[in-house]
């Protein structure tokens, strides 16, 4: 889960806005749940023993952890971000072209201030794949 997070996904032409959302609102969902499976009561349990057997594999885990935590925020800020820009996107999806117009320079501000404003959605990777969309 953690690699595939990191890859680039290509989506055909007829995705929208909502993709972005849906692809964060996933990740979050994926990586809460791997992160309350390694917080459970029965892992925390068998990492007590491994510590305590000062098995090598703790520190892996600690790293392999801090990532998937890091993660999990990304995809909580991203879909906070995301939610946002909702209401300038929703009307592009109902609108015929000659009336989206009017909607444009509200949604270009927004993502304006997403991306001066958003600790993770900041990226030159992630404004051009919102872009596209």
């Amino acid at each position: 889960a953690l690699v595939e997070s990191q890859q680039l996904s290509r989506e055909s032409e007829d995705f929208g806005p909502d993709a972005e959302l849906a692809y964060w609102r996933q990740t979050l969902i994926r990586f809460s749940s791997i992160l309350e499976f390694m917080r459970s009561p029965k892992t925390k349990r068998l990492l007590t023993l491994l510590l305590y057997v000062n098995s090598p594999v703790i520190k892996k885990w600690r790293k392999l952890e801090n990532e998937i935590n890091g993660v999990e925020i990304q995809a909580q800020n991203n879909v906070n971000y995301l939610y946002s820009l909702e209401k300038f996107t929703q009307p592009l999806y109902r609108l015929k072209p000659t009336e989206i117009g009017n909607y444009l320079p509200g949604l270009m501000y927004s993502i304006r201030m997403t991306y001066s404003t958003s600790r993770f959605f900041n990226t030159r990777r992630l404004l051009t794949a919102l872009l596209v969309k």
